[in-house]
């Protein structure tokens, strides 16, 4: 029996130059993170992440705490999908370019806007009506997904791992449970909505399954543990700063 838990990055930091760095509250997020993740297993984990720099930084942070020694495997089939060129493909095509000039600018202040413009943008990619427009078009992403699953079944069987823990995106871990779940691309997408950082969906995957496909879901988006203090780290001043903060973010 392996029980894989699929853990969304922590905070990014939106409208700025590089979104995939963490944000300082990220940051945070990641180390409260890595206190929960002590409390699961009684065994250090397989690990594998995404190759993008907010996945790497949470995992790090996260395992920080950890022993030296865990396994660790980093592919960009675990990476997300290009939002900027799905952003950008949408409004160019549409005519829509000053509409997201404004919501960049005004994602400084408020992610609102350009989350808003960015569903809307993500629904016409999920439609494939335009595959041609994509660096990598919805069907392109949604195989890659089962790709990486697939290779992850392997390396599960061969290693006989009992815990997995997987750091990627919102929309790779809402297609994973979207297709375990049989859910349409326009549900996955709502899904992908709802996941918050560095919450964690976790799948079971029984003894006998032949592949990835006869995995089941145990739980979607747990992100409760960060209300708990006593995994809140406030080990610096900053860090007691941010902590009285909500650490309960979407981006």
């Amino acid at each position: 029996m392996t029980t894989i838990y699929l853990v969304r990055h922590a905070q990014a930091s939106l409208g700025q130059a590089n979104y995939d760095q963490l944000s300082a509250l990220g940051q945070l997020q990641a180390k409260v993170l890595g206190q929960y993740l002590t409390t699961l297993f009684e065994q250090q984990p397989y690990i594998v992440t995404g190759t993008m720099q907010r996945h790497l930084r949470t995992a790090e942070l996260a395992l920080q705490t950890h022993a030296s020694d865990y396994q660790l495997q980093s592919s960009t089939d675990w990476n997300e999908f290009d939002h900027r060129d799905i952003l950008k493909q949408y409004t160019v095509s549409l005519g829509l370019t000053e509409q997201l000039q404004q919501a960049l600018e005004q994602s400084k202040t408020t992610p609102k806007p350009l989350i808003t413009l960015l569903n809307t943008a993500m629904q016409h990619w999920m439609s494939s009506q335009d595959d041609s427009l994509y660096t990598e078009s919805w069907n392109g992403f949604s195989q890659r997904i089962e790709k990486a699953l697939g290779e992850l079944f392997t390396v599960i069987r061969q290693q006989q791992c009992h815990h997995v823990v997987v750091f990627s995106s919102g929309g790779v871990i809402s297609t994973v449970l979207g297709k375990i779940l049989a859910l349409s691309p326009a549900k996955t997408l709502q899904l992908n909505t709802a996941l918050t950082n560095v919450s964690i969906s976790t799948i079971h995957l029984p003894v006998s399954a032949a592949s990835w496909r006869e995995a089941h879901v145990l739980s979607i988006n747990e992100h409760y543990y960060l209300r708990a203090r006593k995994y809140w780290i406030g080990q610096t001043e900053q860090d007691q700063i941010i902590s009285e903060q909500a650490l309960l973010t979407w981006v």
